[in-house]
């Protein structure tokens, strides 16, 4: 049962809110650069993401290869405005090569489960951090940015 507060926030966030255009990316999280570019993260989630990101390595930034976000947020007109912002850490290969005991994997695991659930800034969604050892399928997602790169690993469909 959903108590007073969550059924207020829930009509506010999709009933009080300029709608999602079917062809467009939240804009809390994206915005459309005015040069007719790909949609770019806005300044304040990409922050809040690449700050998060230099607590998991602070001494060797080489023990991360991607940082990718995908997932409910990538998905074109899609009006659930409280859905997590998925963000996929990719460790590198050197990192499992040499961690033979884990350590370091456990300590960044610990961290990923600290940093997820808060808010990005400016937004409503959650980011909800993954460690992966190897990459992810673009098949399994209708888009993917990769957040160090401020570029698309694939774009989604629909998006103009």
């Amino acid at each position: 049962m959903q108590s007073a507060f969550n059924k207020k926030l829930k009509n506010y966030l999709q009933v009080y809110k300029t709608p999602i255009a079917p062809d467009s990316l939240d804009p809390s999280v994206f915005y459309f650069p005015q040069t007719g570019e790909q949609p770019q993260l806005l300044p304040g989630v990409e922050a809040h993401i690449l700050n998060d990101m230099e607590q998991f390595s602070p001494q060797l930034p080489s023990r991360i290869g991607h940082c990718l976000m995908a997932g409910p947020v990538t998905v074109p007109g899609n009006k659930n405005r409280t859905a997590p912002i998925d963000v996929f850490i990719i460790l590198s290969k050197g990192l499992l090569d040499l961690d033979l005991n884990g350590l370091v994997a456990e300590e960044m695991l610990r961290l990923a489960k600290a940093l997820s659930g808060k808010c990005a800034i400016g937004t409503t969604r959650p980011i909800q951090y993954t460690l992966r050892a190897r990459d992810i399928d673009p098949s399994e997602f209708e888009g993917i940015f990769d957040v160090y790169t401020r570029s698309w690993k694939k774009l989604p469909s629909g998006v103009k």
